[in-house]
């Protein structure tokens, strides 16, 4: 991780993913291609929660899946060390991208799991499985983003696991990328692969920045026709 992904990841935070889907539509044929926008139902577990950084990517299979790729079958001496290794992996700026191929019969993250990451620099979790531990989640401070397709009880031992990371994943529909960049908030999630990410984020800053302007123009009662002309918006 460079000082200059740190500071690319700084100015992402700042930013809406309303703001930078609408520079992926304009300029990168984002929206309607659908290669960076992920699938809706992936959300904050609680509404305070917005997720910035680079993609640390998991890949992970249930046990009904079969077969001995990867890291083994989930609950094997294999499979476990795998996941051991992933987690160890995570660095300082890192957000867990967890493609788990929509699996609904397990958690695929927790509260442990979440400490682990946090305790290395990590900056949240994406993934379009579920999650699990909420409550205890919840409570952490500093706040570690969480961003799933739902939540359950049940555990990931012995019916889920990581196979792989740090590999090119799918997750939320989107091809994801290790060192792609991510913003996620009440709207969604947005994965910006990394070749574009500085260009991506100076014209998102660029744009929050006129409307800005014409925000304040608005409460002042301005003539909108004017505003939308002089601003180049609507």
């Amino acid at each position: 991780m460079t000082a200059s992904d740190l500071n690319l990841v700084e100015r992402l935070e700042k930013l809406f993913t309303t703001v930078v889907c609408d520079i992926v539509d304009d300029y990168y044929d984002g929206v309607s291609s659908n290669r960076y926008l992920m699938e809706m139902q992936i959300k904050p577990v609680f509404p305070n929660m917005k997720v910035s950084g680079i993609a640390k990517t998991f890949s992970g299979a249930s046990s009904a899946a079969g077969g001995e790729e990867g890291g083994g079958q989930p609950g094997t001496p294999q499979a476990v060390q795998t996941g051991d290794v992933a987690l160890e992996s995570i660095g300082p700026g890192e957000v867990v991208v967890y493609g788990t191929n929509h699996c609904r019969n397990a958690a695929c993250w927790g509260e442990l799991m979440t400490t682990a990451a946090m305790a290395r620099g990590g900056r949240g979790l994406v993934t379009d499985g579920l999650a699990r531990d909420l409550n205890r989640i919840g409570s952490m401070r500093p706040i570690f983003p969480v961003f799933a397709a739902g939540a359950t009880p049940t555990s990931g031992k012995g019916r889920f696991g990581i196979r792989e990371f740090n590999v090119p994943v799918w997750c939320g529909g989107v091809a994801v990328q290790p060192g792609d960049f991510v913003l996620g908030d009440l709207d969604g999630v947005i994965v910006i692969p990394r070749a574009i990410a500085p260009d991506v984020i100076a014209k998102s800053e660029e744009r929050l920045g006129t409307e800005d302007k014409v925000r304040d123009a608005f409460q002042k009662r301005e003539p909108v026709a004017e505003i939308m002309k002089k601003y180049k918006v609507g």
